[in-house]
């Protein structure tokens, strides 16, 4: 939810700052987690979280102090990102519980789906790095937001997706498939940014969000 609403920013032109982004997690996190944990999981409990989620953000930045110059940075605090919100929360919500729940879902599309899913979320923590360490070496929030850039996000989410839909309906082994996965994502990462530290660090963005979604998904 959190990568494909940065995605939308970085597209338009408007600020994908570290901060921001860590208080939509934190939002998107207690609100599915509390939900489903009081209430379950299912298609009334994925509209009232796909509703709630965006009021909560809206109230946030109406309330909040700011910490950036908004002559500089543009933010989504205006009332219409609520709508925006609300779809980017629909369209995970709805893959994710198809992927999860629906049983007569067919193999090439449940496996599409978790590509997706795992691909935004391998991007979205390599993102989060790639800012904090931003954040902490510069301390300068205008090179902070300027950390990213559509194309080469884009053309990382696309690539990986392309990456574990083929892994995950060719190779059976999990070990495997996970290592392909892992080594994969470091090889892309190498070409793309060019940076050695940033894509060794992807052996933990990569691996985790795998075993977790293994875990969860048994």
């Amino acid at each position: 939810m959190v990568m494909l609403d940065a995605v939308y920013h970085l597209a338009t032109n408007t600020a994908v700052h570290i901060n921001y982004m860590a208080v939509k997690f934190t939002l998107i996190l207690l609100i599915l987690f509390l939900t489903t944990f009081w209430v379950g999981k299912g298609f009334n409990h994925g509209l009232f979280s796909i509703i709630l989620g965006p009021i909560i953000f809206y109230i946030y930045y109406i309330f909040a102090d700011p910490t950036l110059n908004r002559e500089i940075f543009k933010l989504d605090e205006s009332f219409g990102y609520i709508f925006l919100h609300i779809l980017v929360f629909a369209i995970s919500y709805y893959v994710f519980y198809q992927i999860t729940s629906n049983k007569n879902i067919s193999k090439k599309i449940k496996i599409a789906g978790t590509a997706l899913i795992l691909s935004l979320t391998i991007v979205g923590l390599d993102s989060a790095y790639e800012l904090l360490k931003t954040q902490l070496i510069t301390n300068n929030e205008e090179l902070v937001v300027k950390a990213l850039n559509f194309d080469t996000t884009l053309y990382f989410i696309f690539s990986l997706i392309t990456i574990i839909f083929i892994s995950y309906y060719y190779i059976q082994n999990i070990k495997l498939k996970i290592s392909t996965i892992v080594l994969a994502t470091i090889l892309l990462n190498l070409l793309i940014f060019q940076d050695l530290t940033r894509s060794f660090s992807t052996i933990l963005t990569s691996s985790l969000p795998q075993l977790l979604f293994r875990y969860y998904t048994k």
